[in-house]
C-alpha cells in the first residue's frame, strides 16, 4: 500500500541517523500543511484532539528510524506511527479511518503536538501547557531508558469490555502496551505479534511459544483473576440450536452436543472457556455457526427495518417466529443436508427435525394508503407467509441494486436488466439463454464493455437462480416446517404485475417480492391483475382476506324517455342479496373492491363499467339505491351493447326497433325515392339514402365519409329531393330553406349538380358585397365556409331544414373560428360529408361528429383527455357510439364499378448542379438545426427544421426556386412534358399537382414553350373562372393537362376527364395525395 508523503527540505542536511532525519523532518515541516493532510472535518477533530491532550505516549522502534504515537480516541488507542527518509515524512494510523489519500484524525492530532513540542512558536493557534510540551519533549527523548534488571513475570488475561472479550497482557498490577516504557523484549515482541489480525485466532499458542507451556493465563472478572489452563487433549465443534417457545424462536450458539453455551462460559475466535472447569479449549471449525450468524445478522435489519426490538447477545438471539419466518431462512439443495446437521431443533414437544411440506403462492396487498400501494409477492402454507428466494431477486430490491456499479443503477438501464431477467424464463437451452442476453443488451444503453458484461453477470446469475430448489425452514405453532421454494414459479407470479405495471414497482421495495405500485394504477388493473393471477394458480389477499371475482346482476329499466333523455331505474344484485349504499361506495372508491363478510369480492369488468356509468362521478354515497338516472338518448347505445354480457335493458317496443335498426344497417327500413331526381342510384347509394332518411326520420345526425369518388353529393341530394317531395316527411312545420356550406372552389361544382340533378330546386348563392339573407321562396342556400363566421350574428338567427357540410373537414379544429360559427347555425338535421373524417388526430373526428350528432360524445376537454390515452376501452366506445351515424364505403367494397387505379413512384436523379446545390444546402440546415435545438424552444426548433426541409423539397424540383434566374434545368420538368407529349398522342388528359405555384409557373412557362395545350387552377383563380376552366376540361375535345394546386384543386373537383394524375412533390399527409388523386378516379372514370 502506498502510504501519502510529507515532505519537509532540511535547512541544513547533513549525516545522523534515523532519529535526527525524522525529528529533523518534523521541525522543518510546514505548519499550514497540517491542514492540507486530511478532510476537513479530519483535520478539525484532529487539532481538537490535539487540544485535549490525546497523545498520551511516544515510542521508538529498536532502530530508532520509526515513531510510534499513542492516541487515545474515546475509550480506544490507536498507534500513529511516523517514518522518515530523505526529508520525506510519512505517517499511518491502524485505525479504520485512515485512508493513504487522506489522514484520519489521530494522525492530524500526533503531528501538530509534535510540531508543537519541537517548534513551540508553530501552529499559534494550538495552545498547550508548557508541562505537557516537556513531558511530550521527554518522551522524544528517553527512548534510551534501561529496562529493570527483573521485569515482573508475563500473564496473558482474558477480560469483559464493551465490545466484547478481549485478551491482554499484564505485568504486575496493569495491562500493558506496545507504547508503554521498560518492557522486556520478548513482550514487546509479543505484542507486535499481536498487532498482526491474522494472529487473533492462535493468541494462546503464540503466547505459549514465546513464554513457554507454564506461562500463566487468567480470566480476570470484578478485580479477581481465575486461573485457567491449556487444554489440548480436548477439541470442540459447533452447532446452532433452534428453539421454540411461546410463539418466540431463540436461537443458540451450541458445541457438539446441541445444547447452548451456559452462561459461565464463552467461545471467542476459535476457543472455548470452561470457566468451571478451569480450561481453555480449541475449537475446531465454527461452521456450525454460520446458521446462527445469518439469523443474528437478518435479525438486525429486520428490527432496523421495522422498528421493532430483537433481543440479541453474543451467543441468543431471540425474535418472534412470525419475524423469523419474514427473514426466510433457506438453503440450497446442494448444500440442505451438511446444513441440517449443523442445527438442533426444538418445538414444543421437545427436540425434533422439521417435516416436508409444500406451499402455494399469493400476491398480497400488504399495505395501502391515499397513494401507494405496497404489494408483496409470497409463498403461503395455511396462513404462513414464506418469503421469496432472495438470490434470484436480490437485484430486483433497493438493496441489492445498491451493490451494483452507478451506470447499472441507472432507471434506464436498471429497467432493462429486469426485462432481461424475465425474458430468460422462455429460454430451454444454454444457446437460448445467451441469445436472449444478447437481445436485452442490444441497446445503446450497454456500449460500454464493462456496463454490458457486469449486466451480462446479473441476468445470468437470475437464470442460474431459477433452475435451483430452495428450502425454507419454517417456524409454526411449535413445530419446525421445510418447504422448497421453485425460483422459476416464484418469477412468473412477480412477472405478473411487472408486465402490468412496468420495472417502477421495484424502484424502493425490500424485501424481495415487494413491489411499489400508485393506487390509481393498482385499481384501474385490479381486474386483469386478478384474472392473470387466477389463470396461474396463484391467489390474490386484500387487508389479509381473500379477493374472489364475482359478476354482478344488474337490471335496468329504461321504458320512460323523452325527446333528449331516458330515464334508468337499476336494480344492482350479487348473487341472492341486491348491493348496498355502502358495498356501492366502496366498489366505485377502490376501483371494483367491495366487502362482504370475511372475503373482498371483485366485480368483473362489465359489472365495474355498469357501475361507473350510474355513478360517473363516484358519487354513490350520494345516491340512494332506487334513484333514476338520466342518461342523454343517444348513451342508450352504450347501455344496449352490454345487454350481450348479460345486463338485462328494458325499453318501449318502438325504441327498441329504432335502436336495433341503429345497431344493424340491415334493419333500417326503405323509404320511396324522390321520382324527380334527374340519375339512377347505384345500389349503394340507395342504401345511404335510406339510412339518411331513416337518421333524418328520428331527430339524429349523419355523417357520410365514403371514399373521394363515390358520389356523396348525389347521395346529399337525394335526401334533400325526398324531403322536397314528401317520400321522406318533413320535420318542419312550416318551410324552412336547406343550407350547403362548401369550400369556394366547390360553388360552383354543386351549383352544377344540383342543376343536372333535381332542377326542380330554387338555389341561392349566398355570397359577394351585395349578398342578402333574405332567402324567402330559395329551396337551397349555397353558400362558403369563409362566409360563415363573419355573417354568423344573421345566419344564427335564420331557422334551416336540413344543413349540410361538404368537405367537413374544413372544420375539424374545434378552436377554429370558422368551426364555432357552424357550430352556432340551426337545422333540423345536420349532414357532413367528408372523404377523411380523421387526418391528423382523434380530436378532429371529434369536432365532425359533434356538429353532425351534438352531445354524441359528450364534453370536448373529456373527450381529449381520454383521447390522449388512447387505450382500448376509449377506442372501442368512440367506435361503438359514432358507428350508426357515420356510413363510410371504400372503392375497396364497389370495386366492380370503378377501373383500377395504378400507382407508380418515379425516380429521377439530380443534374449535377442540382447535387451540388442539395450537399451543400445540407450543410447549411444542419447547422442551423442543430443550432435552433441547442437555443430555441422546442416548438421553435421544430417549425425551423420543417423550414429547412422544405428548401430541401423545393431544391429538388428546381434550383431556380432557390436561386431566382437559375438557368439550370428540371429533371422533374423534362420528365413531365416527355410524359404529356406521349400521352397527348395516346389520347389522354392528364392532371399535374403541385403544392408550390411558383414551381406551375416554370411547368407551365415550358408546356407554353412547348406548345401544349393545358388549363390552371390554383388558390388566385376567381370562382366564377374556376367553373370555366373545370367545363373546358371535361368538354375538350383534344387532350390537355390542368396544371393544379394541391389545395386548390385537390377536393371537391370532379376531373373525370383525366386518366393519368402527376404528383410533383409529394404531400406530408397521404390522404390529401388520394383525396386530389380521387378528381380523376371516382365514379364516371371508365378508362
Amino acid at each position: 500500500m502506498k502510504k501519502s508523503a510529507v515532505t519537509a527540505t532540511p535547512s541544513s542536511p547533513g549525516p545522523g541517523g534515523g532519529e535526527e532525519k525524522l525529528l529533523a523532518a518534523l521541525r522543518e515541516l510546514p505548519a499550514g500543511m497540517i491542514y492540507t493532510l486530511g478532510a476537513k472535518p479530519s483535520v478539525l477533530r484532529g487539532l481538537a484532539m490535539a487540544i485535549e491532550k490525546r497523545l498520551t505516549g511516544i515510542d521508538w522502534s529498536p532502530d530508532r528510524s520509526t515513531l510510534f504515537a499513542e492516541v487515545m480516541d474515546g475509550t480506544r488507542h490507536h498507534e500513529v506511527r511516523l517514518e522518515a527518509s530523505g526529508g520525506v515524512l510519512t505517517p499511518s494510523c491502524e485505525c479504520p479511518l485512515w485512508r493513504p489519500t487522506g489522514h484520519c484524525p489521530h494522525v492530524i492530532a500526533a503531528l501538530a503536538v509534535l510540531k508543537k513540542a519541537l517548534v513551540h512558536q508553530a501552529i499559534a493557534s494550538l495552545r498547550l501547557d508548557s508541562g505537557y510540551l516537556a513531558q511530550v519533549t521527554g518522551w522524544l527523548s528517553g527512548g534510551e531508558a534501561t529496562p529493570p534488571a527483573a521485569p515482573p513475570l508475563p500473564r496473558l488475561v482474558v477480560e469483559g469490555g464493551v465490545s466484547g472479550i478481549q485478551t491482554r497482557i499484564w505485568v504486575g498490577e496493569h495491562p500493558v502496551s506496545i507504547h508503554d516504557q521498560n518492557l522486556s523484549r520478548p513482550v514487546r515482541d509479543f505484542l507486535w505479534t499481536l498487532l498482526n489480525p491474522r494472529e487473533s485466532g492462535f493468541i494462546i499458542e503464540r503466547y505459549r511459544e514465546a513464554f513457554g507451556d507454564d506461562a500463566p493465563l487468567a480470566l480476570r472478572r470484578g478485580g479477581d483473576e481465575i486461573p485457567l489452563r491449556f487444554d489440548r487433549d480436548r477439541v470442540h465443534s459447533t452447532m446452532t440450536l433452534l428453539e421454540q417457545a411461546k410463539g418466540m424462536v431463540i436461537a443458540h450458539k451450541a458445541l457438539e452436543d446441541g445444547l447452548p453455551i451456559p452462561d459461565s462460559c464463552f467461545a471467542t475466535h476459535r476457543y472455548y472457556f470452561d470457566i468451571p472447569g478451569g480450561a481453555i479449549r480449541v475449537i475446531d471449525s465454527l461452521a456450525g455457526w454460520d446458521i446462527w450468524n445469518t439469523i443474528n445478522y437478518e435479525a438486525a435489519e429486520w428490527s432496523l427495518a421495522t422498528g421493532t426490538p430483537v433481543e440479541r447477545s453474543l451467543r441468543t438471539v431471540s425474535l418472534p417466529a412470525d419475524a423469523f419466518n419474514a427473514i426466510g431462512l433457506t438453503v440450497s439443495e446442494g448444500g440442505l443436508a451438511t446444513i441440517l446437521g449443523r442445527i438442533r431443533f426444538s418445538g414444543a414437544g421437545g427436540a425434533s427435525e422439521p417435516a416436508a411440506i409444500t406451499h402455494g403462492y399469493r400476491l398480497r396487498v400488504a399495505r395501502m394508503d391515499d397513494t401507494a400501494a405496497l404489494l408483496l409477492a409470497e409463498g403461503v402454507h395455511g396462513d404462513t407467509p414464506i418469503p421469496l428466494s432472495a438470490t434470484a431477486f436480490g437485484f430486483f430490491t433497493s438493496r441489492g441494486r445498491s451493490t451494483a456499479s452507478a451506470p447499472i443503477r441507472t432507471k434506464k438501464r436498471s429497467s432493462a436488466v429486469i426485462a432481461g431477467c424475465f425474458a430468460t424464463l422462455g429460454c430451454a437451452t444454454r444457446a437460448d439463454l445467451e441469445r436472449t442476453i444478447r437481445r436485452a443488451l442490444a441497446g445503446d444503453d450497454f456500449l460500454k464493455r464493462t456496463v454490458k458484461s457486469e449486466a451480462k453477470r446479473i441476468i445470468a446469475a437470475f437464470a442460474a437462480a431459477c433452475e435451483t430448489r430452495e428450502t425454507t425452514l419454517l417456524a409454526v405453532d411449535g413445530s419446525w416446517l421445510m418447504s422448497v421454494a421453485d425460483p422459476r414459479v416464484e418469477a412468473r407470479l412477480m412477472e405478473i404485475p411487472y408486465r402490468l405495471f412496468g420495472a417502477d414497482i421495484f424502484g424502493a421495495s425490500e424485501p424481495a417480492g415487494a413491489m411499489t405500485v400508485s393506487r390509481d394504477a393498482f385499481f384501474r388493473h385490479l381486474p386483469e391483475l386478478h384474472k392473470q393471477l387466477a389463470a396461474h394458480g396463484f391467489s390474490l389477499v386484500f387487508q389479509d382476506r381473500p379477493v374472489e371475482a364475482v359478476t354482478l346482476d344488474v337490471t335496468l329499466d329504461a321504458t320512460r324517455s323523452t325527446l333528449d333523455w331516458f330515464e334508468l331505474r337499476p336494480e344492482i344484485r350479487c348473487g341472492t342479496d341486491e348491493l348496498t349504499e355502502q358495498e356501492i361506495a366502496e366498489a366505485m372508491a377502490s376501483g371494483g373492491v367491495f366487502r362482504r363478510g370475511d372475503s373482498f369480492l371483485l366485480i368483473d369488468e362489465e359489472s365495474a363499467r355498469v357501475l361507473a356509468m350510474l355513478y360517473p362521478e363516484a358519487g354513490a354515497k350520494k345516491r340512494k339505491k332506487a334513484e333514476v338516472v338520466r342518461i342523454p338518448r343517444l348513451q342508450i347505445l352504450d347501455w344496449l351493447v352490454l345487454r350481450r354480457h348479460g345486463v338485462t335493458v328494458r325499453l318501449t317496443p318502438e325504441d327498441e326497433r329504432i335502436f336495433a335498426s341503429l345497431a344493424t344497417f340491415e334493419q333500417i327500413p326503405h323509404s320511396p325515392l324522390p321520382e324527380g331526381l334527374q340519375a339512377t342510384l347505384r345500389h349503394y347509394q340507395e342504401d345511404a339514402f335510406h339510412w339518411l332518411a331513416f337518421l333524418y326520420t328520428h331527430r339524429f345526425g349523419a355523417c357520410l365519409a365514403d371514399d373521394m369518388g363515390l358520389g356523396k353529393t348525389i347521395q346529399a341530394i337525394s335526401l334533400l329531393a325526398a324531403l322536397h317531395e314528401g317520400t321522406v316527411p318533413s320535420r318542419a312545420e312550416e318551410p324552412r330553406p336547406h343550407l350547403i356550406v362548401v369550400p369556394p372552389s366547390l360553388l360552383f361544382n354543386w351549383e352544377s349538380e344540383l342543376a343536372r340533378f333535381y332542377p326542380g330546386f330554387t338555389v341561392l348563392t349566398y355570397r359577394g358585397t351585395g349578398r342578402s339573407a333574405d332567402f324567402t321562396g330559395v329551396d337551397i342556400v349555397l353558400t362558403s365556409y369563409g362566409i360563415i363566421p363573419r355573417d354568423i350574428d344573421i345566419l344564427a338567427g335564420i331557422p334551416f331544414h336540413v344543413i349540410v357540410f361538404d368537405e367537413a373537414q374544413a372544420v375539424k379544429n374545434i378552436q377554429a373560428d370558422t368551426t364555432g360559427a357552424c357550430r352556432r347555425l340551426r337545422g333540423l338535421f345536420t349532414l357532413c360529408l367528408t372523404g377523411t373524417p380523421v387526418e391528423n388526430h382523434l380530436g378532429e373526428y371529434y369536432s365532425v361528429m359533434d356538429l353532425a350528432v351534438p352531445g354524441l360524445l359528450g364534453p370536448y376537454e373529456e373527450f381529449r383527455r381520454q383521447a390522449g390515452g388512447a387505450n382500448a376501452p376509449f377506442l372501442e366506445t368512440l367506435i361503438r357510439r359514432t358507428k350508426p351515424f357515420v356510413l363510410r364505403r371504400s372503392k375497396q367494397m364497389i370495386a366492380a364499378e370503378l377501373p383500377p387505379k395504378i400507382e407508380t413512384d418515379i425516380h429521377l436523379e439530380l443534374s449535377p448542379r442540382q447535387k451540388a446545390l442539395y450537399t451543400r444546402t445540407v450543410e447549411e440546415v444542419r447547422q442551423t438545426v442543430e443550432d435552433a435545438w441547442r437555443s430555441k424552444s422546442a416548438g421553435q426548433a421544430r417549425i425551423i427544421a420543417l423550414t429547412a426541409i422544405l428548401r430541401l423539397r423545393q431544391l429538388c424540383l428546381s434550383p431556380s426556386l432557390l436561386i431566382p434566374g437559375s438557368k439550370e434545368p428540371s429533371p422533374k420538368v423534362e420528365f413531365l412534358v416527355e410524359q404529356l407529349e406521349e400521352l397527348f398522342d395516346e389520347g389522354h388528359s392528364v392532371l399535374v399537382f403541385s403544392q408550390f405555384t411558383s414551381f406551375l409557373d416554370i411547368v407551365e412557362a415550358e408546356l407554353v414553350g412547348r406548345g401544349l395545350r393545358h388549363q390552371r387552377l390554383d388558390g388566385s383563380t376567381p370562382v366564377p373562372e374556376r367553373k370555366k376552366l373545370v367545363t373546358a376540361f371535361q368538354k375538350g375535345e383534344e387532350p390537355s393537362a390542368f396544371l393544379l394546386s394541391l389545395k386548390a384543386g385537390g377536393k371537391g373537383l370532379n376531373l373525370t376527364r383525366a386518366t393519368y394524375v402527376f404528383h410533383l412533390d409529394p404531400w406530408w399527409n397521404p390522404a390529401v395525395e388520394n383525396q386530389a388523386s380521387d378528381r380523376a378516379h371516382r365514379i364516371g372514370q371508365t378508362r
